[in-house]
């Protein structure tokens, strides 16, 4: 297998994987691979949807002007990025921010950092802005130096978080403590 992350040579569904798992025979990944959609990362959101529109494609792996590879974008993204949250069929719109009896806050991992600095009055965050992420649990990740576990605690400022439901590796839910008597760190 080679080991260089910039030769992208296909990309495979998941569609495609269980429509060949029902069959129930062997399969190579790149008889079913597709071949990759490179985007310039200096495209704009119109020319992307064109590019997806033509090639019949809602998928693609967007690259740097040295062609290395910046990061995947779909059409889903993209629709998201222009028209905000678009909610599936199964899906049901959820508070970011469930505020409790006691004071405390169940939050969504996946609320989005500078929505949630402003919604806890945080106005000075700079020491975060130039990391590269851009949810809670990003933030938790971040912080704790690894991939969090349900238990763990951490602080920011004045709020403290505790990991309460992890997803697979992936942080879903944490409850935060807004501390009034410490001072910002």
């Amino acid at each position: 297998m080679d080991e260089r992350k910039d030769e992208i040579i296909g990309v495979v569904s998941v569609k495609d994987i269980i429509l060949m798992v029902g069959n129930k025979k062997v399969f190579n990944l790149c008889e079913i691979a597709r071949p990759p959609l490179f985007i310039p990362e200096s495209l704009y959101a119109n020319k992307i949807l064109e590019l997806f529109k033509k090639n019949k494609n809602k998928f693609g792996v967007v690259v740097n002007e040295y062609g290395s590879t910046e990061g995947i974008i779909t059409l889903h993204d993209l629709t998201e990025s222009i028209f905000g949250d678009i909610l599936e069929e199964d899906d049901t719109e959820e508070e970011d921010i469930v505020r409790r009896q006691d004071g405390s806050m169940l939050v969504e991992a996946s609320m989005n950092i500078k929505d949630f600095m402003e919604e806890m009055g945080i106005l000075s965050y700079e020491d975060l802005e130039d990391e590269d992420f851009t949810t809670l649990g990003g933030l938790a990740m971040f912080l704790i130096g690894r991939i969090p576990k349900a238990g763990d605690i951490f602080t920011y400022q004045n709020l403290q978080f505790e990991i309460v439901d992890m997803d697979r590796g992936r942080v879903d839910k944490l409850l935060v403590i807004k501390r009034e008597d410490e001072k910002d760190i």
